[in-house]
C-alpha cells in the first residue's frame, strides 16, 4: 500500500512539474502524509504479528527513500537545487558501500536515526505545502540536511568501527565520562559565569565552582533505580539545555536592543532578524544562517541532556565512589558559607547558578504578565484628565506648531561621532533655514522605551533607553 501511495506522489510531482495546470499541492501533500503515517502501522503490525523480516526492512527503507527523493526533486524547485542532497543521501550512502565493503558492517538500529528519516518527510512536506515563508522553508530544510548529514556520517563510522560478529559490550569510554562531566558542569555554570563586557561576550572563571544542581544529579541517581534515574537525568539536561538557549538569547539581547530577553513578547525578532540577513546578504545566506542556529539549539540542548544522562549512568555503575564523594562536596559547601551564589569579594565555592536563574526568569515571566494592567493603571491616571480642553497649551493658541518626533535615534545620532559629524551640521543649516522663515525652534530628550528602534513595555525600561528628540517648531 504505500509503495503504491509514493508511486502516486511520484505522478503528482511529476504533474506539478510538467503540467501546465497541476494538481492542487494540497492532494499530494495528503497522499504523502498518508504514506508516511503508514510507515509506522506497517512496522508496528509487523512487530506485533511476528512478521519481521530482512527482506520488509529494506523494502521498506527503499520505498521511504523513493518518497523523500521525489518530495525533494519537487522542493528543488521551490527552494534551490541544494534540496536534492536531502532525497540523494541515502543513495550515494548505497555508492559508498558498494566502493568500501567496511561500510557495509551491520550496525545496532538507533531510534533517532528513524526520528531522523521522519522529519526529512515532514520538513519537504512543510516545504512544498507552501505554509511558511521561503526563508522559513529554506530554514526548516537546512536544518533537517543537518541532522540527515548527522545520522548517515554517524552510521558511517559505525560501520567503520565495528567490530567481528557477536563482539561484547564495550564498557563507557573514559573520555566519555569525562566529556559528559565537563559539559554538565559547563552547563549548570554557564548562568553565572556567561555575559557581556561592552560589545563583547565574556566567561568570567572567577564567577564558576561546583554548581549544587550537579551535586543533586549525583543524589538522584544514587537514590533511584539505574533506568529511573538516567530517565530522570536526560529530562533534567533537556530542560537545562533549553535554559542555555534562553541564556544565549538574554545574553545577545542587550548588545542589540539593551535590554534581557522577553520570553513572552520578542520571539517575533527572531523572524525579523532573519528578514534582515536575507535583505543584506540574499535568501540563501538568511536560510542558512537559520538553519544553522535552529541545529546548533537543538545541538546544545541534545548534547546537554545526553551529557547529564551519561554522568547519571556513571554514577550508579559506581555507587561506591561516588557517595563518599558526594558527602565531600555537600561538606565543602557548608565549610564555604552555603550555597547562594553572592556578590562581591566572598563566593562560596559551592552555588546554584542555574536555580538562581530559573527564579529571576520565572520572576521576569510574572512581572511581563503584570506590565498590562500596570501600563493601563498608568494611562487611566490623567493628571490632566480634569483640564478644559481650551485650556490645554494655551501659550501656544494662535500660533502653527509643528513637532517633530524622530523615534530612539535622536540622542545617539547626536553623541555617536560616526553619525554627530553628519547629523550635526544638518541641524546647523535646519535651524538656520526655519530661522529665515520666521520660525523658532525649541528642542527637547524625551526617556524613550525603545532602543534601536525595537519597542519595549514604557513602564519598564530595562535601562535608561537613549533619549528621543522631539522639537517643535513654531511660527513667529
Amino acid at each position: 500500500m504505500r509503495a503504491l501511495l509514493t508511486g502516486v506522489v511520484a505522478v503528482l510531482v511529476g504533474l506539478d512539474l510538467l503540467s501546465a495546470s497541476p494538481p492542487p499541492r494540497q492532494v499530494l501533500v495528503t497522499v504523502a502524509a498518508v504514506a508516511l503515517v503508514l510507515d509506522g502501522v506497517d512496522g508496528a503490525v509487523a512487530r506485533r504479528t511476528g512478521t519481521v523480516s530482512a527482506f520488509g526492512a529494506r523494502f521498506d527503507a527503499e520505498t521511504d527513500a523513493v518518497l523523500v527523493l521525489v518530495l525533494a526533486v519537487l522542493a528543488a524547485a521551490d527552494v534551490g537545487a541544494w534540496v536534492l542532497l536531502i532525497g540523494l543521501a541515502r543513495y550515494f550512502l548505497l555508492g559508498a558501500q558498494a566502493l568500501v565493503p567496511r561500510l557495509r558492517a551491520p550496525v545496532r538500529p538507533r531510534y533517532w536515526r528513524k526520528v531522523v528519516a521522519v522529519v526529512q518527510v515532514l520538513a519537504l512536506l512543510v516545504a512544498v505545502a507552501g505554509v511558511v515563508p521561503h526563508a522559513v522553508a529554506v530554514a526548516v530544510l537546512g536544518a533537517a540536511l543537518s541532522l540527515l548529514a548527522a545520522s548517515f556520517g554517524t552510521e558511517a563510522l559505525e560501520r567503520l568501527g565495528a567490530g567481528p560478529p557477536g563482539a561484547g559490550r564495550r564498557e563507557p569510554s573514559v573520555a566519555g565520562s569525562v566529556l559528559a562531566l565537563a559539559v554538565t558542569w559547563a552547563a549548570l555554570v554557564a548562568p553565572a559565569a556567561l555575559g557581556t563586557s561592552g560589545s563583547v561576550v565574556r566567561w568570567s572563571w572567577a564567577a564558576t565552582g561546583i554548581p549544587l544542581e550537579a551535586v543533586l544529579l549525583v543524589l538522584l541517581a544514587l537514590a533511584l533505580p539505574r533506568r529511573a534515574g538516567r530517565a530522570v537525568a536526560l529530562v533534567g539536561g533537556l530542560c537545562c539545555g533549553l535554559l542555555l538557549v534562553l541564556l544565549a538569547l538574554d545574553t545577545g539581547f542587550p548588545l542589540v536592543l539593551d535590554r534581557p530577553f522577553d520570553v513572552l513578547g520578542d520571539w517575533s525578532y527572531l523572524g525579523s532578524a532573519v528578514g534582515v540577513v536575507a535583505d543584506t546578504h540574499g535568501s540563501v545566506v538568511a536560510g542558512l544562517v537559520a538553519a544553522g542556529s535552529v541545529l546548533a539549539a537543538v545541538g546544545v540542548v541534545v548534547a546537554v541532556g545526553l551529557a547529564f544522562r551519561r554522568l547519571a549512568s556513571d554514577v550508579a555503575r559506581r555507587r561506591s565512589a561516588a557517595t563518599p564523594l558526594v558527602v565531600a562536596v555537600t561538606s565543602v559547601a557548608l565549610v564555604s558559607g552555603g550555597v547562594v551564589t553572592t556578590s562581591g569579594p566572598h563566593r562560596p565555592l559551592v552555588s546554584a547558578p542555574t536555580a538562581t536563574y530559573l527564579a529571576d526568569r520565572a520572576e521576569a515571566v510574572r512581572a511581563a504578565l503584570a506590565d498590562p494592567a500596570a501600563f493601563g493603571r498608568v494611562l487611566a491616571d490623567d493628571p490632566r484628565a480634569a483640564t478644559p480642553t481650551d485650556r490645554l497649551l494655551a501659550g501656544l493658541r494662535g500660533h502653527d506648531v509643528v513637532v517633530v518626533f524622530v523615534e530612539s535615534y535622536g540622542r545617539v545620532a547626536l553623541d555617536d561621532p560616526s553619525m554627530s559629524r553628519v547629523v550635526a551640521p544638518a541641524l546647523v543649516d535646519g535651524e538656520r533655514d526655519l530661522s529665515a522663515a520666521g520660525y523658532s525652534v525649541r528642542s527637547g530628550w524625551l526617556t524613550s522605551p525603545t532602543f534601536g528602534a525595537a519597542a519595549g513595555w514604557p513602564t519598564r525600561p530595562s535601562s535608561p533607553a537613549p533619549g528621543s528628540t522631539a522639537s517643535a517648531a513654531t511660527s513667529s
